[in-house]
């Protein structure tokens, strides 16, 4: 109320104060028991002006009755504490409080906040109590102003802070209530790095404990983050991460943590993450999944171990019922399994329980696959196999090789059957060599055991050498205890038993027999004769004796010779007969001698049944006129031989000193003289003989 006293008393000096003008229309001015009144009629009105200050001083109120018009404004007047003037733009009455103007506001009285804090002395005013009921601000306006701004501006660091509250310890209400109506934040911290929006979600840049760790729960539902990520925990035993438009979800059960995620997320990407430990059972989902390094340099290895020298396995397992339920696979290095075990027993173990194990290589080398046991040996043992469920060594396109470089022994390489036989097969050369280093080093085929049993070298090939025995530099020794057979069972002519000593030199063939009968040495031709040919004399030391036949006895210049000449003639060549024969191949033997045998082995014949192939000597070499027949005519559509060998003392002379006798010729002819054939006539002509 001093204000307004002030105020009016300024008003009424006006009219009194000789440094003014007082202009009066129809007023009274008079005084009354020492007071000073000024009246103004109804309709009249009192204008002051003053180039200067009016000052006035009353030692009691001022009353002035009606109203006080003050001449708008946009220039504040002089700053002296105390001045009043209508500010123009605010539409506001103001006053100069000592520091700045601020406005008289309508029912405030002549009293402010600020004044009343320091009302009845400095901070007198600074507590309220509210014992009527709570403090209520409310603001109206359609402005965006606060309705409480609470500005503390310390001149120095002081410790001036901006909201306390204290609750007493039997307050029941929360310190702190807030009930948001608008669209606005509930909490909103500086420059919106931090708030709490009206739906309880705090976006922070850090919580913290003034200790380090939480003592008690910090019990929040969602948590969103300043670029945009979020963790919820809106689900029972579920917190929920959300960044990107991706989701990731960790269910918690019962000594279980799941993962879960609503937006297919479905790989985990560790970066710079190197290590993990502290993981029990990793369980894939039911369908394909992956372990995969992307090595990008030297030494990007995938290590799986178990370390610790303990009592435990790394175990690599497959339920799966497929040919490839487990495999291992480089699709350009190598595999290395090694075996650290000190002990014994510490075994790598390759074993197919129910199935078989199979170690194949594709690479085209030498060493495609090798078991190479470094230091001790090497076995392959089926020891639970049944008849037919053999060890196989097969070699497609290749070789077997067995080689052994133990010395000073005589099994460095053993094949034993301790129940059955050995059997080995070749379809081409069978070689068996012991490359010898010292006498003793022997080559042996034994049979042991007392029993009814033998060594059987036994050959189903059709040469002269099907079976040979041949020593290159030292004898050959056939020792036995009982009868010793050498025998051939011919199927046809010229399958021959033949013991021939080569090499010009004093050497033999002796036949040397101990036993005292009859035929110690017996030379038995129980079907055809007996041929001794010497380059010199032949000599008996006892008489000969012969059961049947001729014994011929020829010059000791006499020796054998044979010539063979290979056909193969042409169906075309064939059909040209007309009958009488044409010639297939001949042998000239233009030299004075003896047919030993004369052949014609047919491998395979040509034309139809009844056509026929004969062997001859002839004068000329053709089939005119025949001088001998050696083999008559025998039907040839299919492979056969035709043979000739003299009987008893006959004898066949050829050659110069014979004119009829030149020409061992083949001849076929086409009986039918159909005019085809089937196929080319393919043989062999061989001629043995001796010269004279």
């Amino acid at each position: 109320m001093k204000k307004l006293q002030q105020f009016g008393f300024a008003l009424l000096m006006v009219l009194v104060v000789s440094a003014g003008l007082v202009y009066a229309q129809s007023g009274i001015i008079h005084t009354e028991q020492g007071a000073l009144r000024m009246v103004v009629p109804t309709g009249g009105s009192l204008d002051i002006e003053s180039g200067g200050e009016i000052d006035i001083e009353l030692g009691a109120d001022l009353t002035v009755t009606g109203r006080a018009v003050y001449v708008p404004t946009d220039t504040p007047p002089s700053t002296t504490e105390g001045a009043i003037y209508w500010d123009d733009s605010e539409n506001a009455m103001k006053h100069y409080n000592g520091s700045s103007w601020t406005a008289i506001t309508a029912g405030s009285g002549d009293n402010t906040l600020d004044n009343a804090y320091d009302q009845g002395g400095a901070g007198s005013g600074a507590t309220i109590t509210a014992d009527g009921g709570a403090v209520t601000i409310t603001n109206t306006d359609a402005d965006a102003a606060f309705v409480l701004n609470l500005t503390p501006t310390p001149g120095s660091s002081a410790a001036s802070g901006g909201l306390k509250v204290d609750s007493g310890a039997n307050s029941t209400e929360d310190s702190i209530q807030i009930n948001n109506s608008g669209t606005g934040s509930d909490i909103q911290g500086t420059s919106s790095t931090w708030g709490v929006t009206k739906a309880g979600v705090g976006t922070f840049t850090d919580v913290q404990s003034a200790t380090g760790t939480f003592s008690g729960a910090l019990t929040l539902t969602n948590v969103g983050f300043s670029n945009g990520g979020q963790v919820n925990n809106d689900t029972n035993n579920e917190i929920e991460f959300i960044e990107n438009s991706e989701e990731l979800a960790f269910a918690f059960t019962s000594n279980t943590v799941t993962l879960a995620t609503d937006t297919l997320m479905d790989a985990f990407d560790f970066g710079v993450v190197d290590d993990v430990s502290g993981v029990g059972t990793l369980a894939f989902d039911q369908v394909a999944s992956t372990i995969t390094l992307a090595a990008n340099g030297a030494g990007d290895d995938l290590t799986i171990r178990v370390t610790g020298a303990q009592d435990a396995s790394l175990h690599l397992s497959s339920a799966g019922q497929s040919v490839d339920a487990l495999t291992i696979v480089t699709t350009a290095g190598g595999i290395d399994i090694t075996n650290g075990g000190a002990a014994g027993g510490e075994d790598i173990d390759i074993a197919g329980t129910l199935a078989s194990v199979r170690v194949t290589s594709a690479e085209s080398a030498t060493d495609a696959i090798v078991l190479d046991a470094s230091l001790g040996g090497v076995q392959i043992l089926a020891s639970g196999a049944s008849a037919g469920e053999d060890i196989l060594l097969t070699a497609t396109g290749s070789s077997i090789g067995l080689t052994s470089t133990e010395a000073s022994t005589a099994a460095a390489i053993s094949i034993q059957a301790s129940g059955g036989g050995i059997d080995v097969d070749a379809v081409d050369d069978l070689i068996l060599t012991l490359v010898s280093n010292a006498g003793s080093d022997d080559f042996r085929l034994i049979q042991s055991g007392a029993n009814d049993s033998s060594i059987s070298l036994e050959a189903a090939g059709t040469g002269n050498d099907a079976i040979r025995l041949q020593a290159s530099a030292g004898g050959l020794d056939l020792d036995g205890l009982d009868d010793v057979n050498i025998a051939v069972s011919s199927t046809a002519g010229g399958d021959d038993l033949n013991l021939v000593q080569t090499g010009g030199n004093d050497s033999g063939i002796i036949l040397t027999a101990a036993g005292t009968g009859a035929d110690a040495i017996s030379l038995v031709a129980s079907g055809g004769g007996i041929t001794l040919n010497a380059n010199s004399n032949i000599t008996f030391a006892t008489n000969i004796a012969k059961s049947s036949g001729v014994i011929t006895t020829l010059n000791s210049d006499n020796q054998t010779e044979v010539q063979s000449i290979v056909f193969d003639i042409e169906e075309a060549t064939m059909d040209v007969d007309d009958g009488t024969g044409i010639k297939v191949i001949s042998i000239d033997l233009n030299f004075n001698s003896y047919i030993v045998r004369a052949f014609a082995n047919v491998s395979q014949g040509c034309g139809d049944a009844g056509d026929t192939i004969e062997l001859i000597i002839n004068n000329t070499d053709d089939l005119v006129s025949p001088a001998t027949t050696l083999d008559a005519a025998q039907d040839q559509s299919a492979a056969g031989l035709l043979m000739y060998t003299p009987a008893g003392s006959a004898t066949v002379e050829i050659g110069q000193s014979t004119s009829t006798n030149r020409y061992i010729v083949v001849g076929y002819k086409d009986v039918g003289d159909d005019g085809s054939t089937s196929a080319n006539l393919q043989g062999t002509l061989v001629v043995e003989y001796i010269r004279f």
